[in-house]
């Protein structure tokens, strides 16, 4: 999860198509993948939901080193996540959370996990206020 999130590239453009050969879009095709994952019980789905996670928290921490600690990331801004980014991440992720938590079928362990995503989720999607209308109905 930490390689998908530390190898993301600054978007531009909120909403627009993903670069061709882009990590988000392996993201975005991941997402999908996994969509189908849900369904299922057992160990692949507990492996799933963890990677689910770690990807949202892992996100959130970048995204608060880069814009919230003094003195702040040290990166070059051009390697620095932007709104659009944030707005790509809800877009990509809520709609697998909203699924997860659908199809729960039952263990503590993972429905915990799937509501940390969704806490770090809806923390991103409020620094978008067009995310937040979506995502204000399941927090």
């Amino acid at each position: 999860a930490k390689f998908f999130v530390y190898s993301l590239e600054p978007l531009q453009t909120v909403g627009a198509a993903f670069p061709e050969g882009s990590v988000w879009q392996a993201l975005e095709m991941l997402c999908r993948r996994l969509a189908a994952c849900n369904i299922h019980t057992g160990a692949w789905t507990w492996h799933v939901r963890t990677f689910i996670c770690e990807l949202c928290r892992g996100y959130y921490v970048r995204v608060c080193r880069e814009r919230y600690h003094e003195p702040g990331c040290r990166a070059h801004p051009t390697y620095l996540l932007t709104p659009a980014c944030d707005d790509a991440f809800v877009r990509l992720l809520f709609p697998l959370l909203v699924d997860t938590m659908t199809l729960q079928a039952g263990g503590h362990s993972q429905l915990q996990r799937t509501i940390t995503s969704f806490a770090y989720v809806a923390r991103l999607a409020m620094l978008s206020t067009q995310r937040w209308g979506e995502v204000l109905a399941f927090v």
